[in-house]
């Protein structure tokens, strides 16, 4: 049998490394998060857009690999995935005006390495409106 993963718990200032303007949102990792590994995800929501906080995390990284913080324009299941606690459906009738525009980055981390992913507009917990700002879903990936 596996051993328990340990909690993702780093204090929010040591994930976000001087980005400011977050505050952490429990109930979007609880909407995207696949269960199982739900203790290795953090989220965070800004209200600067998506281009202001690319140009914040850019300026703090110093090696990119190609493509690292691309922009793309995505249907919300691709954005989001599939294995979330949300209902597809509800999720999918917020973004009928667009996509989400999505980038996706690797940061290192104390003990590991984290997988970033930016989405924007990002639906409120409710899966009821879009907001303007910018969603950050953190996965804690430990070393192997």
């Amino acid at each position: 049998m596996a051993t328990p993963e340990p909690p993702f718990d780093a204090p929010a200032s040591e994930i976000l490394d001087g980005l400011e303007g977050w505050r952490e949102s429990p109930a979007h990792v609880r909407l995207f998060a696949p269960e199982a590994h739900a203790s290795q995800y953090r989220a965070f929501v800004s209200p600067d857009p998506l281009a202001a906080v690319l140009t914040s995390i850019r300026a703090r990284t110093h090696e990119q690999a190609p493509g690292t913080w691309a922009v793309e324009a995505i249907g919300p299941l691709d954005a989001f995935g599939t294995v979330g606690q949300y209902a597809p459906y509800s999720l999918a009738r917020l973004y009928t005006a667009g996509p989400a525009q999505v980038a996706r980055g690797p940061r290192d981390a104390p003990g590991g390495y984290e997988t970033w992913t930016l989405a924007s507009p990002y639906p409120d917990p409710s899966l009821t409106r879009l907001s303007s700002g910018t969603l950050l879903l953190v996965l804690r990936v430990p070393p192997l």
